[in-house]
């Protein structure tokens, strides 16, 4: 009668966990310390564990990678329900069935870097950036919240941000950071997205500014802008002013910006320059009238005041121009 009893409860407690499963994924990370040592892992490392609702908490297996395993690579299904059935013959309580791919494949890894780690070398560099760039109330926050720790077989290691280029405006950055091994190889490169907020004070124009002017006709204001509201390269100081003209009309209330300004060309368009000839061991001299604008090197058009003629001729200097034999 006791045996009896014994069976019919063996049978209710194996019926009752009937239906759990271990659904196998096609992926797994494992921290191998030692390639020369098996690696046992609780089943549930290797995939999903189904269990009926109604069955309490079960004792889990634990399977055993060996070197091979994971020197091959992967684990295969077979491998895994071959451990299980040695765990379900020990333990029917217990049982499990395994399902899912055929295939387990195995990524070992001996080293971990927290991706907080990288997330805050990121920052840090961002902010010693604008700093540098002249902004202040910095304030520089992650966007990337979901991201893992990364996993390497490396464990000589570091961590190197690329170079960072600021180009306005902006609200977001993403910035790279490169792990490289102990050769100075390129193991992995981690994007870490951030949200940036900075002022900075700049050159602001006080009235619409044309095209061409320069020097004190330029009227400035110096003010505090927000990051995301500066369009290219921004000024900060008259001195960068100096030598230069407006090269877009600007209007009142726009932030001054290098796209914005050129040099003064040494030859204005109206202006009334030396033009020089050679020939031979001849020099020649005289006046002309520029009909336009140039930097040095550039050719332009002038109109000889003695004889009216256009000619063309190459900028030397401010207010010279060399004419051409062919001209």
């Amino acid at each position: 009668m006791l045996r009896l009893f014994l069976f019919a409860l063996l049978f209710v407690i194996s019926d009752a966990w009937a239906g759990s499963k271990l659904v196998l994924s096609g992926y797994v990370s494992v921290n191998v310390k030692d390639s020369s040592n098996s690696v046992f892992i609780p089943a549930e490392g290797l995939g999903k564990i189904i269990v009926p609702e109604d069955v309490g908490q079960m004792e889990m297996p634990v399977i055993e990678l060996t070197p091979e395993v994971i020197s091959a690579g992967f684990v295969s299904r077979s491998e895994v329900d071959r451990q299980i059935r040695i765990w379900n013959e020990r333990y029917p309580q217990n049982a499990l069935e395994v399902q899912g791919t055929g295939i387990v494949r195995i990524y070992g890894y001996s080293k971990i870097i927290g991706y907080q780690r990288v997330k805050s070398l990121a920052k840090a560099e961002v902010e010693e950036v604008l700093k540098a760039e002249g902004f202040d109330a910095i304030s520089v926050t992650s966007l990337s919240s979901k991201a893992q720790d990364i996993r390497l077989t490396q464990t000589d290691i570091r961590l190197d941000v690329r170079p960072i280029e600021i180009k306005y405006p902006f609200s977001r950055l993403c910035v790279w950071v490169d792990i490289k091994g102990e050769d100075d190889d390129l193991i992995r490169s981690v994007p870490i997205w951030l949200k940036v907020e900075a002022e900075k004070n700049v050159l602001v124009a006080s009235r619409d500014i044309d095209i061409g002017e320069n020097g004190n006709s330029i009227s400035y204001s110096v003010l505090s802008k927000e990051i995301s509201a500066i369009t290219g390269q921004p000024l900060w100081s008259a001195d960068q002013l100096d030598g230069m003209e407006i090269a877009k009309h600007l209007h009142e209330g726009e932030v001054i910006s290098m796209d914005k300004i050129r040099l003064v060309p040494p030859v204005k368009q109206g202006e009334t320059v030396t033009i020089e000839t050679v020939a031979g061991t001849v020099y020649l001299s005289s006046r002309a009238v520029a009909l336009q604008d140039g930097q040095v090197g550039s050719h332009i058009r002038l109109q000889s005041i003695s004889s009216g003629e256009i000619m063309k001729g190459i900028v030397l200097s401010r207010g010279r121009v060399l004419i051409e034999g062919d001209s």
